[in-house]
């Protein structure tokens, strides 16, 4: 499974498994280790807002965007460099916003709040998008949505283990990663599956599967902006928007 994902990915094997996105997020969030405070976006899914509460108490909330509809990378950039200080430890990211269907520019935005971690919550991107993924500190993300693995399988992937505290016995001690794969006995024929998910999509290419997507996803927003009693929350430009298709009927 870590040669498939790392094979699919294009990055080292430095992955820890988990159940869910949620678990990751725990996880990496209740581990963390920064200097700073910690900020999240007002878009964040409530897994992602509930760990930095367990773990911080407080943290700020900053917005990318008014109006997703009318989100652009460069307005959403600009958003993240400014809701960041001098004392931000990290800043928590969504991939591809559940509830409206924005896709942020992660790459940039990461670049342009350095030093401050970027963690992403890469649910609804991983597999729907082709983002290197080690332009990001750490990604969690569970497998079951677009990449199509089974139920109860995540990930989790760092370029900064060192940043990261382990606190589950882990049953795999190894490397970095390995050492923080929680211990006891998971659901391991889902997570074994993963790899035939992974070369799935390796075999089809992420560049052809994210172009596939978009292109369904934009002749659904197409049509959908025809029909006058509807109004498309997702924006229609592919650079912020991915598979999800938000939209609200009249009445």
């Amino acid at each position: 499974v870590l040669d498939a994902a790392a094979r699919y990915l294009d990055v080292p094997p430095a992955f820890a498994f988990t159940d869910s996105t949620t678990m990751g997020l725990g996880l990496v969030y209740g581990g963390i280790r920064i200097e700073g405070e910690p900020v999240a976006t007002e878009h964040d899914f409530y897994s992602t807002h509930e760990s930095l509460r367990l773990r911080f108490k407080d943290f700020r909330r900053i917005a990318l965007y008014d109006d997703p509809a009318r989100a652009t990378v460069s307005g959403m950039v600009a958003a993240a460099k400014a809701g960041v200080r001098d004392g931000t430890g990290l800043l928590a990211l969504t991939w591809v916003h559940s509830g409206t269907g924005v896709k942020i520019p992660v790459q940039e935005i990461a670049e342009a709040v350095r030093p401050a971690l970027a963690v992403v919550d890469g649910v609804h991107g991983l597999a729907a998008d082709d983002l290197p993924l080690d332009r990001v500190d750490v990604l969690v993300a569970g497998c079951h949505k677009w990449l199509g693995g089974p139920r109860g399988t995540g990930l989790v992937w760092s370029r900064a283990w060192d940043r990261l505290r382990p606190f589950i016995p882990t049953f795999h001690p190894g490397s970095p990663a390995a050492n923080w794969n929680p211990g006891g006995y998971h659901t391991f024929e889902h997570r074994w599956a993963l790899a035939e998910a992974f070369d799935f999509h390796h075999r089809i290419g992420r560049t052809k599967v994210t172009k596939r997507i978009q292109s369904l996803a934009t002749r659904l927003k197409e049509g959908l902006a025809e029909l006058r009693n509807v109004r498309l929350v997702t924006p229609m430009a592919e650079e912020v928007s991915a598979g999800i298709v938000c939209f609200e009927v009249e009445g």
